[in-house]
């Protein structure tokens, strides 16, 4: 579940013989499932200085050491994108490809989700945007901002059951995040005969 509880387990291994390949192999999986970025770099480490010495018989993860560096790499893409260097991200998820293909996938949704992540950054949204209450009073974003530290904005549409079932979380949500001065507003995105945000 962390690196932490693998490290207790790893104690009582290498106490009772396990190989440190099989424990540092174990601990990059661990990592990787969970995200922990902290214990990448000196796990890398050992299995990058150790590589030369590597044996099959003592992996219980990887078939072969391709598939241990394609993971390697995996990891090292992580670490790249959280550090934002797009060159060391792409170098990385390439070496993992080529090393073991069957990352493909993983590798895909690195990808994209980076790729996402980029658009979201440079995403503009007009603050002087017309908008209309459920009153019928018309505001824009920059009014909704104004003495507010930020807007979330949630987008839904009646016809969309998940977006139905989340809206008294969203109330209760708006309660909490108005004492942070964080402003909840829901954007029904459905078209009217005026011309709605969809159009």
């Amino acid at each position: 579940k962390s690196v932490n509880e693998f490290d207790e387990t790893a104690r009582q291994a290498q106490k009772a013989g396990v190989p440190q390949q099989t424990i540092d192999e174990i601990r990059l999986l661990v990592s990787i499932k969970t995200r922990n970025l902290d214990a990448m770099p000196e796990t890398l480490a050992n299995l990058d200085r150790n590589m030369n010495t590597w044996r099959g018989s003592d992996s219980l993860a990887f078939r072969n050491k391709l598939e241990l560096q394609g993971t390697m790499f995996l990891a090292k893409s992580l670490l790249a994108n959280e550090a934002n260097n797009d060159a060391e991200f792409e170098k990385s998820v390439k070496e993992a490809f080529w090393a073991d293909p069957k990352l493909g996938e993983i590798l895909a949704e690195e990808v994209n989700s980076r790729r996402t992540k980029q658009k979201l950054v440079s995403l503009v949204v007009p603050l002087d945007l017309p908008l209309e209450t459920s009153s019928g009073d018309k505001t824009s974003l920059a009014d909704l901002l104004r003495g507010e530290k930020a807007v979330l904005l949630d987008f839904w549409a009646s016809w969309c059951g998940p977006c139905m079932a989340l809206m008294d979380d969203l109330v209760r949500l708006a309660h909490t995040l108005s004492a942070q001065h964080v402003a909840v507003v829901g954007i029904n995105t459905e078209s009217s005969d005026k011309g709605g945000p969809a159009e």
